[in-house]
């Protein structure tokens, strides 16, 4: 398949030597593309993203990508200095990456400017929006191949979520974004490929035109198919 940058290969983690984390995951993601990891509250979505960020290791299997290819990522809690604005946080993490101040603030600014965040706002003066806006903004720094967004849109107004969703597509451009979520709706709104997980376990990895086709032939709508799927698994 073209375009390919990464594939997961039987992924497996346990925790205290008998919870099931993740038990033999595999998927693959592409360039300009959109993965929405699915699934209910202890479904393994945040230990998958934090073994792809590297933040833990896994027991078994193995993620494959493309030489030199760069992960930003934001899994757990966001990180910032609160006396310092939003531009002044990115630079600071642009130094950390070994990029020239000089040259690299104005694609600060407009990485501020494609989430919607002022850059010359305090970070103590953020509300709950503004954070999630900040974190997609900081895993964009540097132009990573891929990037890792942990419930983007949890806790947020509805108004501010759909301004996040175009915030999420836009920042797919070029690259592969892979994101949770335990909402359907939003999963099947913003995703060219969805995975399914339910208490570690892989439910389903396709492609969103054949999660529709499969919705069809049931005479269902992708949703109800989705969660007809993710139900079954629980029996």
């Amino acid at each position: 398949m073209d375009n390919i940058l990464f594939s997961v290969r039987n992924l497996s983690k346990t925790f205290h030597k008998n919870v099931v984390a993740l038990n033999e995951i595999s998927f693959f993601g592409k360039r300009d593309s959109i993965i929405g990891i699915v699934g209910p509250n202890g479904s393994g979505k945040t230990t998958l993203l934090s073994i792809f960020a590297g933040l833990i290791r896994q027991d078994h299997g193995s993620i494959e990508m493309e030489k030199n290819l760069s992960i930003g990522a934001s899994v757990g809690d966001i990180s910032y200095f609160p006396h310092l604005t939003a531009l002044e946080n990115l630079n600071f993490i642009a130094r950390l990456k070994g990029l020239n101040k000089r040259l690299a603030e104005g694609e600060l600014k407009k990485l501020l400017g494609l989430v919607g965040l002022d850059y010359n706002k305090k970070a103590n003066t953020f509300s709950f929006g503004m954070r999630q806006r900040y974190a997609i903004a900081s895993t964009m720094v540097g132009a990573p191949d891929i990037i890792l967004l942990d419930e983007p849109t949890v806790g947020i107004d509805p108004i501010d979520i759909e301004e996040i969703k175009e915030v999420i597509k836009r920042s797919a451009a070029d690259r592969s974004l892979i994101f949770s979520s335990h909402q359907l709706e939003e999963v099947l709104a913003l995703s060219d490929y969805v995975l399914g997980l339910s208490y570690g376990q892989m439910l389903f990895f396709e492609n969103i035109e054949a999660i529709k086709e499969a919705a069809r032939e049931r005479q269902l709508n992708a949703k109800q198919y989705l969660l007809e799927q993710m139900k079954a698994s629980q029996l």
